[in-house]
């Protein structure tokens, strides 16, 4: 395929004795370099925001959530994931992080894409991309240095015991800190619907093809 050049220089040929004269390109605005206002006038319209990923690892009507020793929402019960690297898939991610935190290998299309969860931290926006997946028979969480404990419960089971609102507020819980459990109870319940009313093995739905085998 050809390409156009970019800032090609034109000539001027409408008589022999005219000597060819280049036309000048319009001028292409810059942004100051060393301006902090001129910086956040360009940098401004761009928001970062830190990436998940997460499994809801089901067993029958049971999933698994695990008590965090440290970082955000330490001393929390969450689903199994963590940071999307760079150059990762979230589906690799949520892959990796059940690995790591529990013991427990699946492959990429063992997982269904199920929910998107969002919550301030640090003072910006998370997001953390969920999948359903089956745990595998007989498979139990060994859990590492980032969290306390891991048990199986049934989202309504998790959401009465760790995310009621008046519950926590009752606590002493931070707003933030509530908000983060109303999101993670909405998120839960979403996860649960994905699965369909009986949450039988067939009501999953791989993310990819059943003759696409990743690791």
């Amino acid at each position: 395929m050809a390409s156009s050049k970019f800032g090609a220089i034109l000539f001027e040929n409408s008589h022999p004795a005219t000597q060819r004269t280049p036309a000048v390109p319009p001028a292409i605005p810059r942004c100051p370099r060393e301006s902090p206002s001129a910086r956040s006038q360009y940098t401004g319209r761009v928001q970062r925001f830190e990436l998940s990923a997460s499994v809801a690892l089901w067993r029958g009507r049971e999933l698994l959530l695990m008590k965090r020793s440290g970082g955000v929402g330490a001393g929390g019960w969450f689903l199994p994931g963590g940071h999307v690297e760079a150059g990762e898939r979230p589906v690799d991610a949520a892959v990796r992080e059940l690995r790591e935190e529990t013991g427990i290998v699946l492959a990429a299309a063992a997982l269904s894409l199920a929910e998107v969860m969002s919550y301030a931290a640090h003072g910006a926006m998370a997001h953390t991309i969920i999948f359903n997946a089956l745990a595998p028979a007989g498979a139990e969480a060994v859990v590492n240095d980032e969290h306390f404990v891991a048990r199986w419960y049934t989202p309504e089971a998790a959401i009465a015991r760790f995310y009621d609102p008046a519950r926590l507020l009752s606590l002493g819980i931070d707003d933030e800190a509530i908000a983060l459990a109303t999101e993670v109870a909405r998120a839960l319940r979403a996860c649960q619907r994905a699965r369909g009313a009986t949450g039988e093995p067939s009501d999953v739905r791989p993310l990819f093809g059943d003759d696409v085998a990743r690791t």
